[in-house]
């Protein structure tokens, strides 16, 4: 987590983030870990991911939501540009933006679908979170990656490096 979250404030290159970090409710070792940046934590019960985002999307305040996981880390110094200009190029701001490939490297892991993404805000005002709450836990990332596919709003971006600290 730390890792993750240091990366994302070292190559944001000046712009303004903040972290909403879910944390099992039954676990108090967060309280130890320092971070960089403007960070909230938000306990929860430990339903699963689809509950998890949904939970913390009430508290989002910010125009882009990066939805990943705390092993996933951004490796591209200019990360939070090429996200800009992605979202950019749909005045509604409506688009899934993400890279195919997890572990930025020769031989690297394809995913086929959009497990670690960027979304926009107003994706979160339209469903009143990430995902439907009826929609299966595990379910988010072939989810997102049918109804963004359906409407071209599917964004793949190869700049985003990411890399998978447990792969």
């Amino acid at each position: 987590l730390k890792e993750c979250v240091t990366r994302l404030v070292d190559y944001a290159n000046g712009c303004d983030i903040n972290f909403l970090i879910g944390i099992d409710i039954n676990d108090d070792s967060y309280k130890e870990v320092k971070l960089p940046g403007k960070i909230k934590f938000i306990p929860l019960q430990p339903t699963g991911i689809v509950n998890a985002c949904n939970s913390i999307s009430k508290y989002i305040d910010g125009d882009i939501i990066f939805c990943t996981g705390d092993d996933i880390m951004i490796q591209s110094p200019s990360w939070c540009k090429c996200i800009i200009e992605k979202f950019d190029q749909y005045p509604d701001k409506l688009c899934c933006v993400y890279n195919e490939f997890i572990n930025a490297r020769p031989g690297a892991k394809r995913m086929s679908l959009c497990q670690t993404f960027f979304l926009s805000r107003v994706h979160v005002n339209l469903l009143n979170g990430i995902f439907p709450d009826t929609l299966l836990n595990y379910g988010g990332d072939n989810w997102m990656h049918t109804v963004y596919g359906k409407i071209n709003r599917l964004v793949k971006d190869q700049r985003i490096l990411l890399h998978d600290a447990d792969a």
